[in-house]
């Protein structure tokens, strides 16, 4: 970096869906600020690359599945090695070990990450050597933004918070998205699930809930049609649903890649789910969006750069949930009451608040 200006960038993810798409920003600053250097970002999981697949702001998308695959894993990292990037960026929140040791191996000039408030020396964040404070207070795309203008980008914050996220539909998935818009008059997407890994199926509101919810919904609006989202693993779940509110052909089960359900998301009038991924992918395609929180943070994770709406009991012990390589567990013994109790009044009103809001009748 002879010029002050980085020439190459290389930046590494989590695993998690969300978190890369609440880079999505920092990334289109990135761009803007350094428009000659090579940004390439190297992901670990089908779903991550699915995301950032069209984004015309990255020179190159590498994939590789590292976890599952550590012996040829490590070669690719280095040859990545080889390739001397003047910077490396672990995006927020990457406090994990097995990131920063991801970053070491790959020896950039300047590997770049936070200072985290739990578990900071466990997480091996010493590894990088240009660290910025974790705040504690501020959503993940400003506290991604902090490490790219650690580098020297300047970031518009206005700016950033009225673009929102980033994914790119390509033509054929408009098509579909407005064929899907103009054959239903009042659509709502929902997303009953959550991602399994490190006990995340704990932040879902129950089942049984969502199934009170839809009917109470189907009453209140007969032209509303339901579209039930999720992976191949929560189709149990969605059947679950489909079978106990026996609305026929106003109610739709949609799983798939990223890629393929997004066109279907996009069309959606409002999207309502647990704090999980899928919430974001809603906010990046410009979709109103209401979230269910339990223990998890909406200051950190609320749908970013769209109308959004936070639900939640707030009882006095949450939000709980810190990010760290722990697994999601109950510190108050309560057994997550903060979702568990969390009734239908309280959803079934704010969705018709947030309807009224966005003028859905």
């Amino acid at each position: 970096m002879d010029s002050g200006k980085p020439a190459k960038i290389l930046i590494l993810p989590t695993i998690g869906i969300g978190d890369v798409l609440m880079f999505t920003p920092a990334l289109r600053c990135l761009r803007k600020s350094f428009p000659l250097a090579r940004i390439d970002f190297f992901v670990m999981t089908e779903s991550a690359r699915d995301v950032l697949l069209h984004n015309p702001n990255l020179d190159r998308l590498i994939y590789f599945p590292l976890l599952d695959d550590k012996i040829n894993g490590v070669k690719l990292l280095l040859r990545l090695r080889r390739e001397k990037f003047n910077v490396s960026i672990n995006i927020f929140p990457s406090n994990k070990k097995e990131y920063n040791l991801v970053s070491w191996l790959i020896g950039a000039q300047v590997r770049l990450g936070h200072r985290y408030i739990v578990k900071d020396i466990q997480g091996m964040n010493f590894l990088n050597n240009r660290r910025v404070e974790q705040s504690g207070k501020e959503h993940g795309v400003y506290e991604n933004l902090k490490l790219i203008e650690a580098l020297g980008a300047s970031c518009d914050r206005s700016d950033i918070a009225g673009e929102g996220l980033d994914y790119f539909l390509t033509e054929a998935d408009m098509r579909t998205a407005l064929e899907i818009e103009k054959a239903h008059v009042l659509k709502i997407g929902l997303h009953p699930g959550s991602s399994s890994r490190k006990t995340n199926v704990n932040k879902r509101w129950p089942k049984e809930r969502f199934v009170e919810l839809i009917k109470r919904l189907s009453e209140k609006f007969p032209e509303m049609v339901f579209f039930l989202f999720g992976g191949p693993d929560e189709r149990n779940l969605r059947n679950f649903i489909r079978e106990r509110v026996d609305l026929g052909d106003r109610i739709y089960l949609v799983d798939g890649t990223i890629r393929e359900i997004a066109p279907y998301i996009k069309a959606m009038d409002l999207f309502l789910g647990n704090d999980s991924a899928l919430v974001h992918l809603a906010a990046a395609l410009k979709v109103p969006t209401a979230v269910i929180y339990g223990p998890t943070n909406p200051d950190w994770t609320y749908p970013f750069g769209v109308p959004h709406k936070v639900i939640r009991l707030g009882l006095d012990c949450s939000p709980c949930y810190q990010y760290s390589p722990k697994s999601l567990y109950c510190p108050a013994g309560r057994d997550f009451a903060c979702l568990k109790e969390l009734p239908v009044d309280k959803v079934f009103g704010s969705v018709l608040e947030f309807m009224k809001e966005m003028g859905l009748k």
